[in-house]
């Protein structure tokens, strides 16, 4: 941005910030909408998927929420399996986004239930994140904070498939 002034630069900042919320709200927008009957889960030329890259490509933080229930393929999406595929679009973006995206993901291994049961996976990314030593001393880290035993094995489970 060529401004020939301090204030010029910073409305020209501010205006470009305003820009790149608004795109990160239209994104999260298209994460939201209902799945399509038939939608291709990991297909990269789906709208919800390429919303997916920009959110990891602008590092937002704020759309973590909204990425990590793309983790797992939701009901109607179709999954046509793809050996060179290494992370799914959201698995992507959280790696992107980064350590922002770690409290997120240590909390979806401490979940019950199995909606989240790739712990394996989300310890893969845990790992892409934070390196494997980093990635076993965040899980660590929340396993020493845990009361409860369910929560435990759930980490412990994850840090296991993590070697």
């Amino acid at each position: 941005v060529r401004a020939s002034s301090k204030t010029e630069r910073i409305a020209a900042q501010a205006r470009i910030m305003g820009l790149r919320k608004q795109v990160i709200d239209q994104m999260i927008a298209i994460l939201n909408d209902p799945v399509d009957h038939g939608e291709e889960w990991l297909n990269p030329h789906t709208s919800r998927n390429i919303a997916l890259a920009v959110l990891g490509e602008m590092r937002s933080e704020e759309a973590v929420p909204h990425i990590v229930k793309w983790l797992q393929p939701q009901e109607g999406q179709v999954v046509i399996e793809d050996r060179s595929v290494r992370f799914s679009p959201a698995g992507n973006a959280l790696i992107k986004i980064g350590k922002p995206a770690v409290p997120t993901l240590i909390a979806l291994i401490e979940a019950e239930g199995d909606e989240y049961s790739q712990k394996g996976f989300i310890s893969r990314i845990l790992s892409e994140i934070e390196g494997v030593e980093g990635a076993e001393f965040v899980l660590k880290k929340a396993l020493r904070s845990q009361t409860k035993e369910e929560s435990k094995e759930r980490i412990e489970s994850a840090l296991t498939r993590l070697r």
